[in-house]
C-alpha cells in the first residue's frame, strides 16, 4: 500500500483500510493528481472495491475530498485503465463494481 503523501495523519496501512471504522483508513494531501495504489506481487483478479469516505480530521481531509475520484488498473504501472467512479455518500460505504479484471497495479486516482 502506498500513498503520495505519507505525513499525514492517516495509519496508511493495509489493516487500516480493511476493519471496517471510517475513522481508519489511508488518504493523501490533496492537490493535484493524487492516488492511493495498491501493488500485488502478481495480477489479482478483482470483481468490485468497497470504500467509505474517511472521518479522522476534518479540517485537513475533508471526508467528501474523493469525490469525483477513479478506480483504476494498470498491467505495467504506467498506463492506466479507469474502471469506475467515487461519487461521496455521506457515512455509507461505495461498492464499485466492474468485470472480473486481472491487474498487478490497482488505485484511487483523483485530479482533483
Amino acid at each position: 500500500m502506498s500513498s503520495s503523501y505519507a505525513r499525514l495523519n492517516v495509519e496508511n496501512t493495509r489493516e487500516s483500510l480493511l476493519d471496517g471504522q471510517m475513522t481508519t483508513g489511508v488518504a493523501t494531501a490533496g492537490g493535484i493528481s493524487q492516488s492511493i495504489k495498491a501493488t500485488f506481487p502478481y495480477p489479482v483478479s478483482v470483481t468490485s472495491v468497497t470504500i467509505a469516505p474517511l472521518h479522522k480530521n476534518p479540517i485537513v481531509w475533508d471526508p467528501k475530498s474523493g469525490n469525483s475520484g477513479t478506480l483504476q488498473y494498470s498491467q505495467d504501472n504506467k498506463h492506466w485503465t479507469t474502471v469506475g467512479t467515487i461519487a461521496y455518500v455521506e457515512m455509507q460505504q461505495q461498492k464499485i463494481e466492474i468485470d472480473n479484471i486481472t491487474a498487478k497495479y490497482w488505485r484511487l486516482h483523483h485530479n482533483g
